[in-house]
């Protein structure tokens, strides 16, 4: 590779069509000039006019783009999806060791859903020194014991380690070859197919247990983030806390409910952002390409739902990670007050999350 250029992959369907073009639109723009850009972008199938659009944005010369196709039946064999939703691409970062090119010895992982806001060669420029990979820690989920249901034994883990969100990967892809990580963490997602919520991510954590290096929040901002009453809940100092939600370098949308979603709220800061790097991008006439907030009521009820789950969550994890949880009482009071419905819904999440673990337990 040249010295200006950078090389980042992505995997996408057409579910996330939306969120892979304006995530390219938004690393384009931000790129300083003088950087030109390998992108590829992993894919198991893609309708010809969803590629056309992706193809559109990268129309430059700076940009390379590269569709790489791939072959999920090993995966789904390996892996056996526990249901239908849970998505196959998740998956794909974990060969790419074998569908990248071999003279090819560093990458950059982007999750379809993120924003990028900074420069990516900045990111790019970060020293590995010995790390696999490096990533911004979780700020909900804080350590292994925190996202698994449970640690088996055999894992050889406190369950105390260090949690990391595999959103925004800094990877080092010839050791990534070398110590075959991507078939071990295979494996590993097997291993947990019944303890884990997100067994692409907790795999990797499990498998680069401390071979992964830290980056700075910025570059791996979560939406969740902002429910944090205070820096001290979470795994950064209050420098890193404050840049990271007033100067993100990548806004990352981990929640369900996704800035192209109808029950979003349009007058979000960070969907004002999304929609500001959408509204640049020819969809081609997409019927089904629209702007949020259509569903106004029934969106209040999901998003105040959504947001009570998420706050309870921070809270709960927080203090796992021995955290103060203090900062949280006011926030979580003041949330039951305005939406007292929400209690049903966090009755249901909790007694669906004991069955879970009852069912673990016993098996």
């Amino acid at each position: 590779m040249k010295d200006s250029q950078i090389a980042a992959v992505t995997a996408t369907n057409e579910a996330y069509v939306i969120a892979t073009g304006v995530m390219i639109a938004s690393l384009v723009e931000n790129l300083r000039p003088s950087a030109t850009l390998q992108l590829f972008v992993l894919i198991e199938d893609l309708p010809l006019k969803s590629k056309t659009i992706i193809e559109k944005i990268c129309a430059s010369p700076r940009i390379t783009l590269h569709w790489t196709h791939v072959d999920a039946t090993p995966i789904r064999e390996t892996i056996q999806p526990k249901d239908p939703s849970e998505s196959i691409e998740a998956y794909f970062r974990l060969l790419i060791g074998d569908l990248l090119p071999i003279d090819l010895n560093k990458i950059i992982y982007l999750d379809a859903d993120v924003l990028v806001l900074g420069d990516l060669w900045e990111l790019w420029e970060q020293q590995l020194d010995d790390n696999i990979v490096l990533a911004v820690p979780d700020c909900t989920m804080q350590t292994i014991r925190s996202a698994l249901r449970a640690v088996p034994e055999d894992l050889k883990l406190t369950g105390e380690e260090p949690y990391f969100n595999s959103g925004v990967l800094l990877i080092d892809l010839a050791v990534w070859r070398s110590e075959d990580i991507g078939l071990k963490a295979l494996k590993t997602s097997r291993r947990l197919r019944r303890m884990s919520r997100f067994r692409d991510q907790d795999s990797l954590n499990v498998v680069l247990d401390s071979r992964w290096g830290r980056l700075k929040p910025e570059w791996n901002s979560f939406t969740r983030l902002r429910l944090f009453p205070t820096w001290r809940a979470t795994p950064y100092d209050r420098n890193e806390f404050v840049k990271a939600l007033s100067a993100p370098k990548i806004i990352h949308f981990e929640t369900s409910l996704k800035p192209w979603h109808d029950e979003r709220d349009p007058s979000d800061e960070y969907v004002v952002r999304f929609f500001h790097y959408f509204r640049r991008i020819d969809w081609l006439g997409q019927e089904s390409l629209r702007m949020p907030g259509r569903r106004k009521i029934g969106g209040f009820f999901v998003r105040s739902n959504r947001r009570a789950v998420h706050l309870f969550a921070a809270a709960w994890h927080a203090i796992a990670a021995n955290r103060p949880a203090t900062p949280f009482v006011l926030p979580v009071l003041k949330n039951f007050i305005q939406y007292p419905w929400t209690i049903f819904e966090l009755i249901l999440v909790f007694a669906r999350d004991l069955r879970e673990r009852h069912w673990i337990q016993k098996n």
